[in-house]
């Protein structure tokens, strides 16, 4: 197994290098890969910031990880019950905040449009003012 940085994965979904986007593409299609819940997070932003995807886009390119036969992710229960939260409005980094939050009696934070989101969606977790 490799592990592999978002760079990577970066490359294989938009493609915009031409010679990476090779390397990355045919080392993600010869080799079982690991990929940090870290680096889930990162290719998000990534994705968001630099390359202005918006959160369907997102939500596409996170679905094939998770459906690639090849994809080992870290914590996959957790990564698919954010992007389900994801994909219905809620901000990714604040989906696996509460995601891996669940064994908890509560989540505590300072951030109101964290705690309206959890409110919308009935998250099973409460998200509170501290």
């Amino acid at each position: 197994m490799i592990s592999v940085d978002t760079n990577v994965l970066i490359r294989a979904i938009v493609l915009d290098d031409p010679s990476q986007a090779e390397h990355a593409t045919r080392l993600l299609s010869n080799n079982i890969c690991f990929v940090a819940r870290s680096v889930v997070q990162e290719i998000v932003w990534v994705l968001a910031k630099s390359y202005r995807f918006g959160p369907p886009d997102i939500g596409l390119a996170l679905e094939a990880l998770t459906q690639s036969e090849q994809i080992v992710l870290e914590d996959e229960p957790l990564i698919l019950q954010a992007l389900d939260w994801y994909k219905k409005g809620f901000d990714f980094a604040d989906a696996i905040h509460l995601a891996a939050a669940l064994s908890c009696e509560r989540l505590a934070t300072f951030d109101q449009a964290f705690i309206k989101a959890a409110q919308a969606l009935q998250t099973p977790i409460p998200v509170s003012h501290p």
